[in-house]
């Protein structure tokens, strides 16, 4: 990657490829947080993403102090 990003916002639902696809692609390469928002809400769908690399996975639709505290 050119540059460092200071937190990575994923969608798992994404063209091309997935977030938690990409997630896993970038995770032993990026040192900052990866957080998914996402209308995915199961609690296995959650814990995937956590397992994979995420630092938080918030449902949408989310409540903008949600984010304000990570």
């Amino acid at each position: 990657m050119k540059f460092r990003p200071n937190l990575i916002l994923l969608n798992t639902n994404m063209p091309g490829m997935n977030g938690l696809e990409l997630c896993k692609k970038i995770r032993n390469h990026i040192l900052c947080p990866i957080i998914f928002l996402t209308a995915r809400i199961t609690e296995q769908d959650k814990i995937n993403g956590l397992r994979i690399g995420g630092d938080d996975y918030i449902i949408k639709p989310f409540n903008m102090e949600e984010l304000k505290h990570i």
